[in-house]
């Protein structure tokens, strides 16, 4: 597969200029030597994930900078001995700050003064400034999402209920998925800031969590977040248990926690998710309506 993606790779640093070409086989060179060793938890070389993905994001947005940025985007957070500053002062501005928006060992953005609290806020703040970013950490999930499997349940649930609650309604606000023009994702993005009058990361964040969960504050999104194995989620919705306890193999998939009954067919039903399979993709999670949240 690796020699396969090379040859594919190659046929992209043909097509630039001389100039560009130089600098886009310095960043493989430099991405390869990063993850030299490195094993996914799949069991394959660590290198095929940002060199099959440069050439997915090639392919569709056909963006220098972003293809770079992506070959280095895991450098500094799998490398003891390579920081955020290497990246900055090796290559350019617009690249490293692709990369700093991407990377979760670090509260700050390089060369400013701003510390955020969670990765999460500093992705949102990055991505209003370079909607690029939030192109990096879609493709990151689209394809972190491939070998979920091999991750432990509750790590499985977690990635799950982020992608349910970021990341998929940014996606659709964007048309990632649909459009191949990143002029036209950043105007998507703009229009949607101005219409729900968003003007700080933390309130684009918020919005997208509204697109999934209704009565879904911040605090509950972190507990959720880094407790998924210890999040009870409740029905009381009779046609939704019946959708739930449908899905195949259900008993794989979900914990039973407590049913209780009372008058006139009145119920709560609590479980915990073991599979992203049921979170996902069967059961469409509405916090406050369908579902509600609590934390044992």
């Amino acid at each position: 597969m690796y020699w396969d993606l090379t040859k594919q790779f190659n046929s992209i640093v043909n097509l630039q200029s001389p100039e560009l070409q130089k600098k886009l086989k310095e960043i493989y060179e430099y991405a390869v030597h990063a993850h030299k060793w490195q094993k996914r938890k799949s069991g394959e070389d660590y290198i095929v994930h940002p060199i099959s993905v440069a050439i997915q994001l090639w392919n569709k947005f056909a963006d220098f900078d972003l293809v770079c940025a992506w070959l280095l985007h895991d450098t500094v957070e799998d490398n003891d001995t390579i920081f955020i500053s290497d990246i900055y002062e090796k290559f350019w501005y617009d690249i490293a700050f692709l990369v700093d928006s991407v990377t979760k060992n670090s509260k700050n953005l390089y060369g400013t003064d701003l510390t955020f609290e969670r990765k999460m806020d500093k992705l949102m703040y990055a991505g209003m400034k370079d909607v690029r970013c939030f192109l990096l950490k879609l493709a990151d999930r689209d394809d972190n999402l491939k070998t979920l499997w091999n991750l432990k349940a509750h790590k499985q649930v977690r990635m799950a209920f982020e992608t349910q609650a970021i990341f998929t309604p940014l996606e659709i606000i964007l048309k990632f998925r649909r459009l191949n023009s990143i002029s036209t994702l950043r105007t998507n993005l703009q229009l949607y800031l101005a219409k729900e009058c968003i003007e700080t990361h933390n309130e684009l964040k918020d919005s997208l969590i509204r697109q999934t969960y209704t009565h879904f504050t911040d605090e509950c999104f972190e507990s959720v977040y880094k407790n998924s194995n210890n999040v009870t989620w409740q029905i009381n919705d009779r046609n939704m248990l019946d959708e739930l306890l449908q899905a195949p193999n259900i008993d794989e998939k979900i914990e039973i926690i407590s049913m209780e009954t009372w008058k006139n067919d009145y119920f709560m039903f609590h479980f915990k998710f073991k599979k992203w399979e049921v979170l996902n993709k069967k059961i469409s999670l509405d916090i406050g309506s369908t579902y509600s949240f609590s934390s044992i």
